[in-house]
């Protein structure tokens, strides 16, 4: 989905609708400096823990799965024939997912190191507050006027 300016209607980006990320709740507009809302993105010290277990495993899950696929493709072309070593199997089964774990885990270290040290910011934060404070005023209006 494309993320566009609400005052001036220029495209800013796109977002991913639905799937949870860490980062800032809020993007400036480069032609107007309007704060505009990015959808399903919040910093890490404002998750749940369970958005926090929610977004670890949405990035760790197919890398994990991918990690799997050596030790499936051996035991599907040598263990079933009986002319495979067992140990081997072990081994892909424990190594090859370890390996490819590196590659999440080190993104998300960094986007959680980015996310807290944009909240050690206090003029961030006080941006963050703001934002809020107006998202939330939106959003009441919005309510008084269907009811």
């Amino acid at each position: 989905m494309e993320l566009r300016c609400p005052a001036c209607t220029s495209t800013l980006g796109t977002a991913r609708r639905g799937r949870l990320s860490v980062g800032s709740p809020f993007q400036e507009c480069s032609k107007c400096r309007t704060q505009v809302s990015r959808p399903s993105t919040n910093e890490w010290a404002l998750l749940g823990s369970g958005e926090k277990t929610y977004w670890l495993c949405d990035r760790i899950a197919p890398f994990l799965l991918l990690g799997l696929a050596p030790a499936l493709a051996y035991w599907a072309l040598v263990i079933r024939d009986g002319t495979g070593d067992t140990r081997v199997l072990i081994a892909l089964l424990s190594g090859g997912p370890l390996l490819l774990l590196f590659f999440p885990l080190s993104g998300a270290l960094h986007a959680i190191r980015r996310s807290r040290a944009r909240m050690a910011d206090p003029m961030y934060r006080a941006r963050l507050i703001e934002f809020g404070r107006r998202g939330l005023t939106r959003t009441a209006a919005a309510t008084r006027k269907a009811d």
